[in-house]
């Protein structure tokens, strides 16, 4: 292998490179790329491996354990919400938390899906299938609710501004 075969035209241009700086970078760039191509076609040849059943049921009773936190948690906020719907100011503050909460129903969803995915037990299926039509059902008549709420707040205001405005 000539000299030449390693230098970069960057390399001829700039004099300040020296030749033992443009072999040892060619060098390691040959190396990187080499490394990631081996990785590629390991990656490729490796055999897809399957979770044993103690494997499932353990990594099912986590995934159920999580969505159940999720979903307590999920209640707890739309009930404290449901508390405190008098509280807000406005239709732009109960539609940013009313978007919060569907978010958030979202995330609960999907969590339950994940335990759905694992588990084989038909009561623990049936009981999951059920969850996220109660919750976003609870969700849409909370959220039909405090627009009803927000509504009626926004019609006072406008009539105690103008009785006072008289």
């Amino acid at each position: 292998m000539s000299f030449r075969s390693h230098e970069t035209s960057e390399n001829i241009e700039n004099p300040l490179v020296e030749p033992s700086e443009a072999i040892l970078h060619n060098a390691k760039q040959d190396a990187c790329e080499q490394a990631t191509t081996e990785q590629a076609t390991t990656a490729q040849e490796t055999r897809e491996r399957k979770m044993t059943e103690k494997g499932r049921e353990y990594v099912c009773s986590l995934k159920r354990k999580a969505a159940l936190d999720i979903k307590e948690e999920f209640l707890k906020e739309l009930f404290n919400f449901e508390k405190k719907i008098a509280d807000f100011n406005g239709v732009v503050e109960l539609n940013k938390q009313i978007t919060l909460l569907s978010g958030k129903m979202n995330f609960v969803s999907k969590a339950l899906h994940e335990w759905l995915k694992l588990s084989l037990d038909e009561n623990e299926i049936r009981e999951v299938i059920g969850m996220p039509t109660f919750l976003s059902d609870k969700l849409l008549s909370t959220q039909s609710w405090a627009q009803e709420y927000a509504v009626k707040f926004s019609q006072q205001k406008q009539e105690t501004i103008s009785t006072t405005s008289r």
